[in-house]
């Protein structure tokens, strides 16, 4: 994986009781589309109690996406001419274990954030981490797809599928870069994003051509493609949503224009009959699935609020050492 990590100043990243977010994009998406909405929630949460403050924040990539692929490449072009070429959003939820479990979350309060696929792949890397040991306080997921099998085969195959093919079929390949902005720009879904969003794909999103003569996406349009249908990692989260909502607060927001996701489907991931209990679920009015490129600056607003439940629980270790630790 690729990843970024931001910091307002010194002072902040030595705040020991403050937030460590940790954000993980979807399909098609890289690390960098975060920034508008991570700047917001740097500024909504410096002047908050000091436990609510974001200590850091972090922005990972995909192996198939953004920076990543560009790391990859040879190796996604040795399994683009295997059986399975995709890297699913569980491989991805692998590799985001070994980066909690790592030296950079060490004595961290994490609050992880997906959007999309990137919420399954963060519920999914839960199942090997020991919960006692790495602090996450709560887990927010935008616009989640995990689904279990009945829901998705009836409502969401179709649509897959359709992603799959449109991926396939789309342009990947521009003269320039301002030629691929005015492109995404005047297309769905590009044409309802923040203009910030906009730019950051244009600037973080592309590369040269082999050649040097033109630019293309990062990540692969065969990658994406194949990344759509990932029945096994969608099953595998709503079992482990159903494993940790108890132990870990998951939060669900989505958009009321949701294209993606119908309501029913909306509802299954949080059916209480199904023991599958969300620790909030909010509704952002007129946005649509891919939220956080739509409205970076609402989004930061409702990762905050859903923030300010936090409470400090403070303890002791065996040792008879103070520990301080959060709850959201």
């Amino acid at each position: 994986m690729t990843a970024n990590r931001y910091t307002a100043s010194e002072s902040t990243t030595a705040n020991t009781q403050g937030l460590t977010f940790v954000f993980l994009h979807g399909i098609g998406a890289h690390k960098e589309q975060w920034e508008s909405l991570i700047s917001e929630l740097f500024f909504l949460q410096q002047n908050k109690p000091p436990h609510l403050q974001v200590r850091e924040a972090w922005s990972l990539d995909r192996q198939n996406h953004g920076d990543a692929a560009v790391l990859n490449a040879d190796e996604l072009a040795a399994r683009d001419r295997g059986q399975y070429p995709a890297v699913s959003a569980a491989e991805w939820g692998e590799g985001i274990t070994v980066f909690l479990n790592s030296e950079h979350m060490r004595g961290h309060r994490i609050v992880v954030v997906g959007h999309s696929a990137g919420s399954a792949a963060g519920v999914i890397a839960t199942k090997h981490l020991d919960l006692s040991v790495v602090c996450i306080v709560g887990m927010i997921l935008t616009a989640p797809v995990m689904l279990a099998p009945d829901i998705y085969h009836r409502y969401l195959e179709p649509t897959a599928f359709k992603l799959s093919e449109a991926a396939r079929q789309r342009p990947d390949t521009w003269a320039s870069r301002a030629e691929a902005h005015r492109w995404l720009k005047s297309r769905f879904p590009w044409n309802l994003w923040d203009e910030r969003v906009l730019q950051l794909l244009v600037t973080h999103g592309l590369t040269l051509t082999p050649s040097n003569l033109n630019v293309t996406l990062k990540c692969p349009k065969h990658q994406e493609s194949v990344s759509f249908p990932d029945t096994f990692s969608q099953f595998s989260a709503i079992e482990q949503f159903q494993k940790i909502c108890r132990l870990i607060p998951l939060h669900v927001v989505w958009g009321t224009k949701d294209h993606l996701l119908p309501e029913v489907v909306q509802g299954s991931i949080s059916d209480e009959s199904q023991g599958r209990v969300a620790g909030s679920v909010t509704k952002m009015v007129g946005c649509g699935h891919m939220m956080f490129q739509e409205r970076p600056g609402e989004v930061a607003g409702v990762i905050s609020s859903i923030c300010g439940g936090i409470e400090v629980v403070e303890g002791k270790l065996e040792d008879g050492r103070r520990r301080v630790r959060a709850q959201l």
